[in-house]
């Protein structure tokens, strides 16, 4: 049976229109004051000009904290403002130059600043589209064929292996719609299955009024598909709950569940669970973070990840920087480099240069869907 590990990062992305690291940044520094605003119910919406100021401070400060964070830095990176916002901004004082005192207090500004990760990370939902301006495609009906034939052309040249791995390290969705391709037509696995008992999520139509309901799939971890999806960041629409062992009880073995639409609350067998959309999804933002809070999912997947680069018969590195140092051990731990692997990426890092060189790849300086 031939087996192919497949690496791939904001590179393999950019064919569709996603942004790489660069340009996301640039979108976000390109966020105007005044224009959003973070409802409630967790949502970023647009400002049509009817709200007070009162409804835009928290926004208009994430913005003014990330040019902030520029000017003092020299440079933005987000995933680098994203760790400054968990650790370093309560202690950070030169932050009192852009914090407006008629809308802040002491006590107030600490519950903003705690509040401040999730805004953000609704900024870089907003900010994360591919070329048609969307992030998302999750039926068939939806999926643009002509968005995605690089990818169609790529996967069926992959034909001679039974088995594919794909290992994501990327923010965005685009992994997802793979699934929908002729050359794969369905036989794909992102780990998740509809199991039962269910969890379900209500989606709300104004408080309280249940519209509907939906089932969410559940994470198993089981990957028996001709090509398997792996995330190993976790994804924006991952989010971690606890399942209860008895219904008076909320301890229990900690699961996730896959939300890609604005849910209002979520029940399983018949009781109702601790559930804040504005909660921390597993959106791969901070690699320490993920891996430090939700070590069952990390486990699992790092498992999977190990597993397949022993038993592998080619690997595959796409797109990917070689910024993270966990994934990069475990590449040159577990895969041996008397067997055959690729590099494909135009402008290869010199982190990326050296593994190459390391395990004897091939260096390819092309886009792959130039190939």
């Amino acid at each position: 049976m031939s087996k192919l590990s497949l690496v791939v990062g904001a590179g393999f992305s950019a064919p569709a229109g996603y942004p790489t690291s660069e340009v996301l940044n640039k979108r976000l520094m390109e966020l105007q004051r005044g224009t959003l605003y973070y409802s409630l119910t967790g949502e970023l919406k647009r400002h049509e000009g009817t709200l007070p100021q009162s409804f835009l401070t928290d926004v208009d400060l994430c913005i003014d904290l990330m040019h902030h964070f520029e000017r003092r830095m020299g440079s933005f990176y987000y995933k680098v403002f994203y760790d400054y916002l968990i650790e370093g901004a309560y202690k950070d004082e030169s932050i009192n130059e852009v914090i407006d005192n008629k809308y802040y207090n002491k006590e107030t500004i600490l519950y903003s600043l705690g509040a401040m990760r999730y805004i953000f990370k609704r900024l870089i939902d907003l900010c994360n589209y591919d070329n048609n301006g969307n992030y998302l495609y999750n039926s068939k009906d939806s999926f643009p064929k002509e968005l995605f034939a690089p990818y169609e052309k790529f996967f069926a040249s992959l034909g001679e292996y039974e088995s594919i791995d794909i290992y994501s390290l990327n923010d965005d969705l685009l992994a997802d719609g793979l699934r929908f391709l002729d050359c794969i037509d369905g036989d794909f696995s992102d780990g998740f299955e509809y199991a039962q008992p269910a969890y379900k999520g209500e989606v709300w139509e104004g408080y309280g009024e249940v519209k509907e309901i939906v089932e969410l799939p559940q994470y198993t971890g089981k990957f028996d598909k001709r090509v398997n999806l792996h995330k190993l960041r976790g994804s924006r629409d991952f989010y971690a709950l606890y399942k209860p062992l008895e219904y008076e009880s909320f301890y229990g073995k900690e699961v996730f569940v896959k939300v890609d639409k604005k849910i209002d609350r979520i029940s399983y067998n018949g009781v109702y669970l601790p559930f804040n959309y504005r909660g921390e999804f597993l959106s791969g933002m901070s690699v320490e973070s993920i891996r430090r809070n939700y070590p069952i999912y990390c486990n699992l997947v790092m498992d999977n990840f190990r597993k397949s680069l022993e038993e592998s018969d080619k690997l595959m590195i796409i797109g990917y920087g070689g910024g993270d140092y966990d994934v990069n051990q475990q590449i040159y731990k577990y895969f041996q480099s008397n067997k055959p692997s690729v590099v494909i990426d135009p402008n290869p890092s010199s982190r990326i240069v050296k593994m190459a060189v390391t395990l004897n790849s091939q260096v390819i300086r092309r886009p792959f869907e130039k190939l």
